[in-house]
């Protein structure tokens, strides 16, 4: 399973990493999910851990758009 999401992909073994991540990456490119895989991965997590999901999903993904942005060089300062 490591090697598998070290390689950029979900695993494909039906548990909760995989509902997981396929949610995650729904969410990401569609900005929604589907009724019915909100409904699958809530039975993974409960509604706590979807709650925690979502947070986590906005935390990634706000802290990924920061690490894509190419901030200016500061200008020298004179010494």
């Amino acid at each position: 399973m490591v090697e598998t999401i070290a390689a950029g992909k979900i695993p494909e073994d039906g548990g909760s990493v995989e509902a997981a991540g396929r949610f995650f990456l729904t969410l990401t490119e569609h900005h929604c999910v589907a009724d019915d895989m909100f409904e699958q991965v809530q039975r993974h997590f409960g509604e706590r851990g979807m709650a925690e999901l979502v947070a986590f999903c906005g935390l990634a993904g706000s802290v990924a758009l920061l690490l894509n942005v190419q901030l200016p060089h500061a200008p020298a300062t004179p010494t």
